[in-house]
């Protein structure tokens, strides 16, 4: 009888955590600063989780991770060193990266099948309530009224929360509680990955689903519309048992060939000319001066050098402008190092083509991949996506 309670507390214990860093989703970029966040508190209690499982030889990476690791130190010799600044940043994504690989890749384990149905009651609740703030949104921004959190409760990234000149005179998207559209719509393909990683045989999940994919919708977030249907393919493709083969060599281009045409005219539709600019300053133009700046400085340029500074002092472009999502960061910030950084992040879900989709979705966010939220919600969700990809397998 005692030892069939001690095999059953680390189970509770990690449907409690499990369910807690769902509940955890909405308030994810809340804080006091980028070390004390809301964030930052659920990758500590996946760490004490972590280590209490196991052994201390197991917190020692593989030789690739530990080279990366040594050469974004290197970086910073390099770049600044001595400025105390960039020191505590490059430290923090180095410490980020570690975890990261430690979490998804070391660190492993599975919960029970009973876990399912608590999680499924919890992740309903939550979208439930964020989609009516999205909607309240929607039908607020409209008549010039704001309704989320302020932009000193985002731990300093509440700078893109609309001032009263914004709800005036700018076109306005619903973001829940969220600092961005774009973010909100990355929590969404969270769930999406989540939910539909099993068959959607319950009319809980059906309602998640649905909820979701409209929330989508109201979020008009471009990217979000784009991996949704793409990772929204990709699960009815393996609930058929097509992924294994016919897949990767014509279906997938196939299928990005004619949904391309289709998210173009719904952005368009959606909004007009703001759309074209936002995917140029987070694709075309950096890509343009990736090259140009490996070239330049293969060991990347420090952040506080560009944070303030101009790219082309002909046409004005600033590197604010340009460093709107996390793989052009990298490369901007650790050059060479960076493609390692980015190759070493894809390596852990490589065997998968749905979790590579949702990696890359995330990868092009506003921001940096290295952070608090980021390690946060991409441990949790690819924790229970192969938690449940298991249990379906087992059933």
């Amino acid at each position: 009888m005692a030892s069939k309670l001690r095999n059953q507390i680390p189970k509770d214990a990690d449907t409690l955590m499990i369910v807690l860093s769902i509940f955890m989703f909405p308030f994810i970029q809340f804080g006091f600063s980028w070390w004390v966040s809301i964030s930052s508190f659920g990758c500590l209690l996946l760490l004490l989780n972590s280590v209490s499982k196991f052994k201390k030889s197991k917190l020692m990476p593989d030789n690739f991770t530990i080279t990366v690791v040594l050469s974004m130190l290197l970086v910073y010799i390099w770049q600044n060193f001595g400025d105390v600044h960039s020191f505590l940043r490059i430290s923090r994504e180095a410490l980020i990266f570690y975890l990261l690989i430690y979490f998804n890749h070391r660190a492993t384990y599975f919960f029970p099948v009973r876990f399912s149905s608590k999680f499924d009651q919890c992740i309903l609740f939550v979208v439930s309530l964020e989609f009516i703030l999205v909607v309240c949104q929607f039908i607020a921004l409209r008549q010039g009224i704001w309704i989320g959190p302020k932009a000193q409760w985002l731990a300093g990234r509440g700078n893109l929360i609309p001032t009263t000149l914004d709800l005036q005179y700018s076109k306005l998207r619903p973001s829940g509680t969220f600092s961005e559209p774009s973010y909100l719509g990355i929590i969404c393909l969270s769930v999406l990955l989540l939910v539909g990683s099993e068959p959607l045989q319950t009319n809980i999940r059906k309602a998640i689903y649905s909820i979701t994919l409209v929330t989508v919708i109201f979020s008009q977030s471009k990217s979000a519309l784009f991996f949704g249907f793409l990772i929204v393919f990709l699960q009815r493709m393996r609930a058929r048992k097509l992924t294994q083969t016919k897949l990767p060599s014509l279906a997938l281009p196939l299928f990005l060939l004619l949904i391309l045409p289709l998210i173009s005219l719904i952005s368009k539709t959606i909004e007009s000319t703001r759309g074209s600019i936002s995917i140029q300053n987070r694709i075309f133009d950096p890509l343009a001066y990736s090259a140009q700046l490996l070239l330049e400085h293969p060991l990347g340029v420090s952040f506080y050098s560009r944070i303030f500074g101009v790219v082309d002092s002909n046409s004005g472009l600033t590197w604010e402008t340009i460093s709107q999502n996390s793989i052009f960061n990298l490369i901007f910030s650790y050059g060479f190092v960076g493609l390692l950084i980015l190759i070493r992040i894809l390596l852990l879900v490589k065997k998968d083509v749905i979790l590579l989709c949702y990696v890359f979705a995330l990868l092009l966010q506003n921001g940096g991949y290295l952070d608090f939220d980021k390690l946060f919600l991409s441990t949790v969700v690819l924790l229970i996506y192969r938690n449940n990809s298991i249990n379906a397998k087992s059933t």
